[in-house]
């Protein structure tokens, strides 16, 4: 069986502004999807030599792409994988920060209720509201 390569000329990745060393590895479309979520340059020695390799996962499956002897290739490749996959770093980080700053409002909100309790407030979500007493509650009706 037979797989054919398709070429994605450079500015045409998915969503990165690659200055060539991606495109000169000449990447499928789908490999360039799966490296801006994960993928790294790594240098392996064999017999004595370093050499490099671009490795990520293709549907599960790890792939190895060898970059040769040449730092310079190796070096371009990793600095465009980090642009590549800055957004989704910055994604991952944002979504940590939203998780902790939940957690500090729960905490603070737990503290804070205990202290509501006895002064006529309580905690509407967020929000901090007096209690309606049952005398208000019946004209309503």
């Amino acid at each position: 069986m037979m797989t054919t390569r398709q070429v994605v000329p450079a500015g045409e990745t998915a969503g990165c502004k690659c200055q060539g060393y991606l495109v000169l590895l000449q990447l499928r479309a789908e490999d360039l999807d799966e490296l801006s979520r994960q993928g790294h340059v790594l240098r392996e020695q064999r017999k004595g030599i370093g050499y490099f390799r671009l490795r990520f996962r293709r549907r599960g499956r790890q792939v190895a792409i060898g970059l040769g002897k040449d730092s310079w290739l190796a070096e371009g490749v990793a600095r465009e994988l980090v642009e590549l996959q800055a957004n989704r770093r910055m994604e991952r980080k944002h979504k940590q920060l939203i998780r902790t700053a939940r957690g500090v409002l729960r905490r603070t909100k737990r503290e804070l209720e205990a202290a509501l309790q006895n002064t006529g407030y309580r905690f509407y979500g967020y929000e901090i509201r007096r209690q309606r007493d049952n005398a208000s509650r019946e004209r309503e009706c």
